[in-house]
């Protein structure tokens, strides 16, 4: 009994020290994400007047991004934004109002460049509509975001 509880024990410890070194490789990762994240948005920075806001991504995810970056959208893709939300409220459709946030946050997102955006809605579906809000409050002249360059 106490070889097979030795046993067990051994294994969990196994279990740990792999899934730390696993955590630990991820945070490597994510840590060169952001790096290459940030080069790209002090690029668009530096070319692109604003104001910008960024939103971070909640959970990393290899392959994907840290942030999204996006710009404040016109006078015209926010009315278009308030027209369809308007229209969705009074007919109490939802949907209609988180596609017109998405709508809005595809439209005025700058990084990540367009597959790669696909690819992190897909990975992420609730992103796209936080992204759509930072882009609402930015035309709203709200400072909720960080980064409004």
């Amino acid at each position: 009994m106490d070889e097979e509880l030795d046993s067990v024990g051994e294994e969990i410890a196994r279990l740990e020290r792999q899934r730390a070194q696993r955590r630990a490789d991820n945070s490597a990762k994510e840590r060169a994400q952001y790096a290459e994240d940030l080069r790209a948005v002090d690029a668009i920075e530096a070319t692109t007047d604003g104001p910008f806001a960024t939103v971070k991504v909640g959970r990393y995810q290899h392959g994907h991004p840290t942030l999204v970056f996006l710009r404040k959208p016109s006078a015209l893709e926010y009315k278009r934004f308030g027209q369809t939300s308007r229209r969705a409220h009074d007919d109490r459709k939802i949907e209609g109002k988180q596609r017109a946030l998405e709508d809005l946050g595809a439209v005025c997102t700058l990084y990540p460049a367009e597959d790669a955006a696909k690819a992190l809605w897909s990975a992420f579906p609730g992103l796209l509509q936080v992204v759509g809000q930072a882009a609402a409050a930015l035309a709203e002249g709200s400072r909720e975001e960080e980064g409004k360059g």
